[in-house]
């Protein structure tokens, strides 16, 4: 079973605390900085789901959303907005974007283990589950 998750994240303290909550429960984690070469990132390291932050320094979440869902492999990675930016505005575009979920900062690390857990297990849509607005 493939347990690697791509966080997008800028903040370097930001991932450590997702990869390190995340590694404790069997999972592997990469990180990307910056949203540009996402593509070809998700080609070489084949992630089951993306975790991505809105507010990148070189291009927006929503931006990267559009990369992802050009690429006909990356299309079918379930991704899950995770944002300090609590605007439902921003929380209905990233429905309109495709995105999975969306997850405001600090994140509910109970919420999003159970998440990742039900995706990990079967590929269910997360939008069902508690912890997940859209």
């Amino acid at each position: 079973m493939n347990k690697m998750i791509l966080i997008i994240e800028d903040n370097r303290l930001n991932y450590k605390l997702l990869a390190d909550f995340l590694t404790v429960h069997g999972y592997t984690t990469k990180n990307l900085h910056r949203g540009l070469n996402v593509v070809s990132c998700v080609h070489e390291w084949r992630p089951f789901l993306i975790l991505l932050d809105i507010q990148l320094p070189d291009i927006s979440g929503f931006d990267v959303m559009e990369l992802l869902k050009q690429d006909p492999f990356s299309a079918t990675i379930p991704v899950i907005a995770v944002t300090a930016c609590v605007h439902a505005e921003e929380q209905h575009l990233a429905k309109d974007k495709g995105f999975h979920g969306y997850m405001t900062k600090p994140v509910d690390m109970n919420a999003m283990l159970s998440i990742v857990n039900s995706f990990a297990d079967a590929g269910q849509d997360v939008s069902s589950h508690h912890g997940i607005k859209l």
